[in-house]
């Protein structure tokens, strides 16, 4: 069974395009599960206790999917392979040590320079749906068990004819 794992981000407007994301790939991939982790949030509640909206807000949905909750690094371990945690690794540190990462990470996938589209159709057939989070018409197979949704697909075209 493909297991679709979310690593939980923001408050209730990006929690439910992330979470209507996983639902459109789980019905693009038969016998699926969604599986999400909300310890990110958990943390920004934590260090804003004073704001509201840091929690799980799917609760109060009649959504499908399995809560984990368990720090971040557990729970990328327990569902990603060993080869799905390098690249997201990689990634990460590119990300935060390259200014050409940082600066195009939120450009929509036609406007990426073409190392940029290279790199995220890589990580999509990883499995990885991290980077940059506005790739909507990119067929890919993933070669894992596992999706990995880190991203806020804010884009209502994202959705369409779901």
């Amino acid at each position: 069974m493909k297991k679709i794992v979310v690593d939980m981000d923001g408050r209730l407007g990006n929690q439910m395009f992330q979470y209507a994301y996983a639902l459109k790939l789980k019905k693009e991939i038969p016998k699926s599960e969604i599986i999400i982790n909300f310890y990110r949030i958990s943390l920004y509640g934590d260090l804003a206790p004073n704001e509201q909206g840091w929690m799980n807000n799917l609760q109060y949905f009649h959504a499908d999917y399995q809560l984990d909750q368990q720090k971040l690094s557990n729970f990328l371990i327990q569902y990603l392979s060993k080869r799905q945690y390098f690249w997201l690794r990689v990634t990460n540190r590119l990300l935060h040590h390259l200014s050409s990462f940082k600066r195009h990470s939120y450009f929509p996938f036609d406007k990426l320079p073409n190392f940029l589209k290279y790199y995220s159709r890589f990580l999509y057939r990883k499995g990885l749906l991290i980077y940059p989070s506005k790739i909507k018409d990119l067929n890919y197979e993933p070669q894992n068990e596992t999706i990995l949704l880190h991203s806020y697909f804010e884009d209502a075209s994202f959705f369409e004819g779901m």
